[in-house]
């Protein structure tokens, strides 16, 4: 006599099996969604850790080259308000007799990057429009002439400026002061530096630092 239980399941059914894999499909969509969100930031984040490594770098380097320097043995000095994007220096190499001896002439200077017009376009099409870079320059005007960029990705104006507008939007006493700027008060001179760049996404990544120096040799040359 055969038995009629009911015996246990075994096996989904096909409703079963549908609803299963929509819900393994939607777990693995938000699982990828996921990962391509912390990719982004992860890349955004190396991005914004290079411009703050170069920025640090930059930084350092124009205020080293500086300290040799003397107020007498720079120029221009541009008045209490005012600032500029180029200064041409000597620094001091040694001493003969107590009285320092100075070296050759050089230069710190902003210019446009190459293939970059000063026109409100982004001539090279790298996602910035007019960005800089900071050239050091050994015997400027020479036929001995030596250039050396010490960082490129500078923005065409301080962070918080706005160009043309004749407003100190930042408020740091300057008006429409471009990536680079030195500002003096007596002996000391004042750096600004805004880097920028995008990131893989498109993201604008802007950093700015600045540092107020004295010069090693305050004596007026």
């Amino acid at each position: 006599m055969k038995s009629t239980a009911n015996h246990g399941r075994t096996g989904f059914s096909l409703v079963e099996l549908a609803i299963a894999m929509t819900v393994t499909v939607m777990l693995g969509g938000m699982l990828i969604l996921a990962l391509e969100s912390s990719m982004k930031a992860f890349r955004t984040g190396t991005t914004a850790t290079e411009v703050e490594a170069t920025l640090s770098r930059a930084i350092d380097d124009i205020a080293e080259r500086l300290k040799g320097s003397a107020t007498g043995m720079v120029d221009p000095i541009p008045p209490a308000g005012f600032f500029t994007t180029q200064l041409d220096f000597q620094s001091v190499t040694g001493y003969l007799n107590d009285a320092p001896v100075w070296g050759a002439p050089e230069r710190l200077l902003l210019e446009l990057s190459p293939g970059e017009l000063d026109d409100g376009i982004d001539n090279d099409q790298n996602g910035l429009v007019d960005e800089c870079r900071v050239v050091w320059v050994e015997n400027p005007d020479t036929a001995n002439e030596r250039r050396t960029v010490i960082c490129n990705w500078v923005s065409e104006t301080l962070e918080g400026e706005t160009p043309g507008n004749n407003a100190d939007e930042n408020g740091n006493g300057l008006e429409d002061e471009p990536g680079l700027c030195f500002d003096f008060d007596g002996n000391r001179v004042t750096i600004r530096l805004t880097i920028e760049r995008l990131s893989p996404e498109g993201y604008s990544i802007m950093r700015t630092n600045e540092r107020t120096i004295s010069f090693r040799n305050a004596t007026d040359a």
